[in-house]
């Protein structure tokens, strides 16, 4: 599946983004790594949703505004949690060691709409880990599996 490349401005921010498929949007925020290709996962979601993988204002091409406090805004999570009021998926790494499980049912703390599924035998990557039940979990989540 082809990816188209370029950029959208958000709130004076210029950010890189990548979007391949059709059908309903689904939006890929990236972790730390940033989002600096398409990758397996990514295509095969394509396959079923127009997938959306901007780069966080501060990754890659994306611009760093003047209003952004922290580019790894990690620990002040709780500050921006709560305002969330989408449908959330939480997919964690059972076996993940850079941020440990109990950090999923944190975040579903701070965000009481959310939902989590924790895959086994996965590290901090499940996307890249295991992509397959990544991406079946997603498209259960979403009503296309």
């Amino acid at each position: 599946m082809a990816f188209s490349q370029g950029f959208i401005e958000v709130d004076g921010c210029r950010l890189k983004l990548r979007r391949g498929g059709s059908g309903e949007p689904l939006l890929y925020l990236h972790g730390g790594n940033g989002a600096p290709a398409v990758l397996p996962f990514m295509e095969k979601l394509a396959e079923r949703f127009d997938v959306l993988v901007p780069e966080h204002p501060g990754f890659g091409a994306s611009d760093e505004p003047e209003w952004l406090e922290n580019m790894h805004d990690d620990p002040f999570l709780h500050k921006w949690l709560h305002r969330v009021n989408v449908p959330v998926k939480i997919i964690w790494g059972e076996a993940d060691k850079v941020l440990p499980v109990a950090y999923a049912r944190e975040f579903k703390r701070l965000m009481p709409g959310a939902e989590i599924d924790i895959i086994p035998r996965c590290g901090h990557l499940p996307q890249a880990e295991r992509p397959e039940e990544f991406c079946d979990i997603v498209m259960r989540f979403a009503g296309k599996g």
